[in-house]
């Protein structure tokens, strides 16, 4: 992706490739300066396109069994996945991401726990 000045509109346009987009199809973007441009092309690249990762079908239905509580924010759900990690990666303790969950939260829930298995329909 490259910003170039384009013409007819006087302003910089910059192509988004079909796998970067959040449709899933080439688009175009314009910009009235080329800093502002470039700064989206970084932005784009950073992040990647999460929408169009393969995801298997556990784990969709696990990520929407999340996004259904009330209290789902995607910040808590990164805070918890970076806590996880850390925690594996200095081999303190052995803690399950729901585990995690329930140590940055505040508190266990009295439901049973949550099973890859057990979301299936």
């Amino acid at each position: 992706m490259e910003a170039h000045w384009y013409k007819p509109r006087e302003c910089y346009r910059v192509w988004v490739p079909a796998r970067l987009s959040e449709n899933g199809k080439r688009c175009r973007r314009f910009f009235e300066t080329k800093a502002e441009a470039e700064k989206f092309i970084l932005q784009v690249k950073r992040r990647g396109s999460v929408q169009l990762a393969d995801l298997s079908i556990e784990e969709m239905h696990i990520l929407g069994v999340i996004r259904q509580s009330e209290n789902y924010e995607p910040n808590l759900l990164l805070e918890a996945w970076r806590r996880f990690e850390s925690e594996a990666r200095s081999n303190v303790a052995d803690f399950t991401v729901q585990q995690l969950a329930e140590k940055i939260s505040g508190s266990a829930d009295s439901r049973a726990p949550l099973r890859p298995d057990s979301c299936r329909r």
